[in-house]
């Protein structure tokens, strides 16, 4: 789910976009440019632009016109199921079965610093106000830093498929079977 720029709600479905304008919705399929009806991730960026990732195709919606934008030829296989920014104004792409990529100035590429031995599945992100950015994965958490990505000890394994950051800065995952787990900003659970 995401808000554009107009105040629009947009809902990610199986059978492709919908927005709410706050009385109606007005869905979006292959007919109006989706290249696949499968859509795993929204996010509105304050250009104005809302992306989508529908199936393992990127595509930017400019309020007028559905764009895919080209990935990878390696990404081909691999679905699209988060979406962040960076505080440079890059888009993080988080996929089951490509890992991570960073879209900057129109090319994707692996962001600098993500360790090769995660597990090819990101299936959320948070860029939290400092601009450190979160991938919650099939088998843990991971956390941006200066120097590239590092582990957020967890008291459990745990797969993360929610991230959402408290007004008193502890980091909320959702997870699969594990139930819902807090990190302070001290790192303490």
């Amino acid at each position: 789910m995401a808000q554009d720029k107009a105040g629009y709600l947009w809902f990610g479905t199986l059978g492709g976009a919908s927005r709410f304008d706050g009385l109606d919705f007005e869905n979006y399929g292959l007919r109006d440019g989706l290249p696949d009806v499968q859509v795993n991730a929204m996010l509105a960026t304050d250009d104005g632009s809302l992306w989508l990732g529908c199936g393992a195709f990127l595509v930017r919606y400019d309020g007028r016109a559905m764009h895919v934008v080209p990935l990878p030829a390696w990404t081909k296989d691999a679905r699209i199921l988060a979406l962040a920014t960076g505080p440079d104004g890059s888009l993080f792409i988080g996929t089951d079965g490509a890992g991570l990529l960073r879209m900057k100035d129109g090319a994707a590429t692996v962001p600098a610093g993500w360790p090769v031995d995660t597990a090819a599945s990101v299936r959320t992100l948070l860029t939290t106000s400092d601009g450190t950015l979160y991938a919650g994965l099939r088998n843990g958490l991971l956390r941006s830093t200066p120097e590239g990505f590092m582990r957020v000890p967890l008291p459990m394994p745990a797969s993360i498929s929610a991230l959402a950051m408290g007004k008193d800065g502890t980091l909320w995952a959702g997870t699969f079977g594990a139930g819902l787990l807090g990190v302070h900003r001290d790192g303490s659970l």
